[in-house]
């Protein structure tokens, strides 16, 4: 037996009211989040104007239709704001307020919707697949700059909701009976089961990306150096065996680089320990312009630096190294009224047939350390091949 309409509309109240009993939960918690807030007042929006529609013929009229319609455009625009927020996009208030706005002036003052309930549905479904149209465009936007498995799950919902808000509309013209909250009929109980549906996994699927997202946050800490954001040791070792062993595969040759900031410790005691800083991310960012993309670069220890590139032997990556020791001999940073300069040591070898990652980086250790001893600010390579 197929549940009447007046029932899908009260779950859907229920299922709105206990998400936004969450949201608001979580929002109000120590990591607030204003997207957070957003999705759990739309929530409570969605589920007043569900429980309405569901007490159509029980409360007024303007509020089992107008009050109603209008709450439940709000409940979708308040969430794509809070898509917007999560994303790191501007929230556009204008936009998330024109739709409930235009449909309480059209319900209210302008035929046919004040009197046709079709004509009413029809407006309705209009405005909220505008919405649901900008949360799919955002939300591939956003999918670009950060991948998110339950995005992409959130994107497909969006669609499978618009197509059931259509087809709610498109039934209603096709039915005249299917204005009856008791109907039965499939064509009217099934698109409504899928908005039901579709409202429980939208807001599952919003809890998910924060978890998501929070996961990935905590992966990249335990992988990357704060200051810098560049990989530290433990990141570094992972991605670059995972590296070399694809090199191996595929027969490319691979090698590594140490970089070590010159008389590091004087930078600290005459100008302190945040100029120290300011030193070491600066290096990090010429580093990162004058290495490769597919290079891995990482802060290894204090003022200590590794680097592997894939694809280039030792000569070439000696010729990629020297071109980043001039350009970080020649770049000053301001610092508070202070000018700061600096030098780099760097040793360079190439991973051997039989040797492996770690060899390769003692040997370009070795070799950092000999341009110390030879007056710093040099490229010193390491004959990897013929250590093997």
């Amino acid at each position: 037996m197929n549940p009447d309409v007046r029932t899908l509309w009260m779950v859907v109240s229920m299922t709105a009211l206990i998400f936004g009993l969450l949201h608001v939960w979580v929002g109000a918690g120590k990591r607030r989040h204003p997207a957070v807030q957003l999705w759990g007042a739309g929530n409570f929006a969605g589920a007043v104007g569900a429980g309405l529609l569901s007490a159509r013929g029980l409360v007024p009229e303007v509020l089992s239709v107008t009050v109603s319609n209008v709450l439940i455009i709000t409940c979708w625009s308040l969430i794509w704001g809070g898509l917007c927020a999560f994303n790191g996009q501007p929230v556009r208030g204008r936009l998330m307020a024109a739709g409930p706005l235009a449909v309480l002036a059209a319900f209210q003052l302008i035929p046919p919707f004040t009197v046709s309930i079709p004509a009413r549905v029809s407006l309705t479904a209009l405005v909220l697949a505008g919405y649901f149209a900008l949360s799919v465009v955002d939300g591939i936007k956003a999918q670009r700059v950060e991948r998110l498995a339950s995005r992409r799950i959130l994107i497909g919902l969006y669609v499978v909701a618009a197509a059931a808000t259509v087809a709610r509309s498109v039934s209603l013209h096709l039915d005249a009976g299917a204005v009856q909250f008791a109907t039965t009929a499939p064509a009217v109980s099934f698109p409504m089961l899928f908005f039901a549906f579709a409202v429980m996994a939208i807001n599952l699927c919003l809890s998910l990306m924060g978890w998501e997202r929070l996961e990935d946050q905590l992966a990249d800490a335990a992988m990357l150096d704060s200051l810098t954001r560049t990989l530290n040791r433990a990141g570094f070792m992972i991605q670059a065996q995972r590296l070399a062993e694809e090199c191996v595969a595929r027969q490319l040759r691979c090698s590594v680089i140490v970089m070590d900031l010159d008389e590091f410790k004087a930078v600290n005691d005459v100008f302190g320990h945040e100029a120290g800083d300011r030193l070491l991310s600066e290096f990090a960012c010429v580093a990162r312009s004058n290495l490769r993309s597919g290079d891995l670069l990482a802060r290894i220890g204090g003022e200590e630096f590794c680097a592997m590139l894939p694809g280039v032997d030792e000569s070439q990556a000696a010729v990629i190294a020297d071109r980043l020791r001039v350009a970080f001999a020649a770049a000053t940073f301001s610092h508070n009224d202070a000018v700061l300069a600096g030098t780099v040591s760097i040793g360079v070898s190439q991973l051997g047939h039989k040797a492996g990652l770690r060899s390769a980086i003692h040997r370009a250790d070795v070799a950092m350390y000999e341009a110390k001893s030879r007056g710093r600010d040099r490229v010193i390579r390491a004959s990897a091949a013929g250590s093997d």
